[in-house]
């Protein structure tokens, strides 16, 4: 286990630059992902790298979060039928978990804004599937969307993400004396966890 932690902690530490940009694949693509970047990040904390992945952090959310709360994908914002919501829930469960870690509420509160953006996005009405309660799109987890057939449905990798990061949302509100969020956050987490599982 030592020898795995020492190799995640130096690679990981290799492939960032100090800006925080890390080329998102190992096909060379030269793009970037916030669900990669966002679980790197979080792996950086835990390797002990607080200043870098609190850099990363602060980019994606100053740069990678549009003002209507999309992340971005391959490096660019889709249409919002093709957007990978599934991002919204991975980067607010990993800033949850780096807040654990850290202790840096700083980041989070310098940020509150486009984390309400990336908690909210989800939850608008044109991504419900009223019968079910599930979040619907034209986009799926192996990023194949509209050009490639795909219909507007249900992804089980975007329910599963956005729950997971809503709760992580709740909680940070409530950390940070936000009852109103911290709410409706949870109870939105909760209501999209049964309408999965059931």
């Amino acid at each position: 286990l030592d020898r795995f932690f020492a190799a995640a902690k130096f690679q990981l530490r290799a492939a960032v630059s100090s800006s925080g940009r890390l080329d998102g694949s190992i096909w060379q693509y030269n793009l970037e992902w916030v669900r990669d970047q966002a679980l790197i990040a979080l792996a950086l904390a835990m390797c002990g790298e607080d200043a870098l992945a609190r850099t990363m952090f602060a980019r994606l959310l100053s740069e990678f979060v549009s003002d209507e709360g999309a992340t971005m994908d391959s490096s660019r914002f889709r249409p919002w039928e093709e957007s990978e919501f599934d991002q919204n829930g991975v980067l607010l469960f990993a800033l949850g978990s780096y807040l654990d870690w850290t202790g840096d509420r700083d980041l989070v509160e310098e940020n509150w804004k486009k984390i309400e953006l990336a908690a909210d996005f989800p939850l608008r009405p044109e991504f419900r599937h009223g019968p079910s309660g599930l979040l619907s799109n034209r986009r799926e987890f192996w990023e194949r969307h509209g050009a490639h057939g795909i219909l507007p449905g249900m992804e089980l990798a975007h329910q599963l993400y956005v729950a997971m990061g809503l709760r992580a949302a709740g909680r940070m509100a409530g950390l940070l004396g936000r009852p109103n969020k911290a709410a409706a956050w949870t109870g939105a987490a909760a209501a999209l966890r049964e309408a999965m599982l059931k």
